[in-house]
């Protein structure tokens, strides 16, 4: 539209509201892909393992760093030994460093639990069917904005091309569909980040909105958003 008819695009707009309720209910059919599910599952899945990769590296500088720590304490320790006095600059010099080590095995043991969270995380081919399948009834629950940024976090972009079922094929790309908008046709392509567990991600939004209802000064929980 900015371009105006210098623009490659040849769709100009489309109806806001028509057009989320087609996004919507493509998305709650998506459920019944196999294919597009069984895709999104082993593409969450790959993410989740290719994230290990940063965490293993942290690890490695703080055990390389624990190690460095932990020698120096044994050497102060063994000149506390050999001295009938120890001077107050090595017992400050000991001190510091086993504040530095505490804090290392800290990290590590926070590195360690989200490993092993991220590790057995296996995206569960049920969740996503059922959530996707109970998709429009389930954003339905959340106020606009919290809608939107659900949607931004399952959409990574949707393609909308002009289309003519007498000349052109149906589209057989998964995730893309043809559909009509009042009186025209457009071929849709939805691409998606990765499938979350809709439902949970409902629930915590919707339980954050009550929360954030429940301390504004003057705030009637009861009150029910309007778009």
């Amino acid at each position: 539209m900015e371009n105006g008819k210098s623009a490659k695009c040849r769709v100009r707009s489309l109806p806001a509201r028509k057009f989320e309720h087609v996004i919507k209910t493509a998305l709650s059919g998506l459920g019944k892909q196999p294919a597009v599910l069984e895709e999104c599952v082993r593409q969450a899945n790959l993410e989740a393992e290719a994230s290990l990769g940063p965490l293993d590296e942290q690890m490695d500088n703080y055990g390389q760093e624990l190690t460095r720590v932990t020698n120096e304490i044994r050497r102060l320790i063994n000149i506390f030994k050999s001295q009938d006095s120890v001077p107050e600059d090595l017992k400050q010099e000991f001190l510091e460093l086993d504040d530095e080590k505490q804090r290392i095995k800290t990290e590590l043991e926070k590195l360690r639990i989200e490993t092993n969270r991220r590790r057995q995380h296996v995206v569960d081919l049920d969740i996503i069917e059922r959530s996707l399948q109970d998709f429009e009834g389930l954003i339905s629950l959340l106020p606009l904005e919290d809608q939107k940024e659900l949607m931004q976090l399952l959409i990574k972009e949707i393609v909308v091309s002009p289309y003519d079922p007498d000349d052109e094929k149906a589209p057989s790309e998964e995730g893309a569909f043809a559909t009509q908008i009042r009186t025209k046709y457009y071929q849709v392509n939805i691409k998606l980040h990765q499938i979350l567990d809709l439902a949970g991600v409902v629930n915590r939004s919707k339980q954050s909105s009550d929360n954030k209802a429940n301390w504004l000064p003057g705030a009637d929980s009861n009150h029910q958003p309007t778009g």
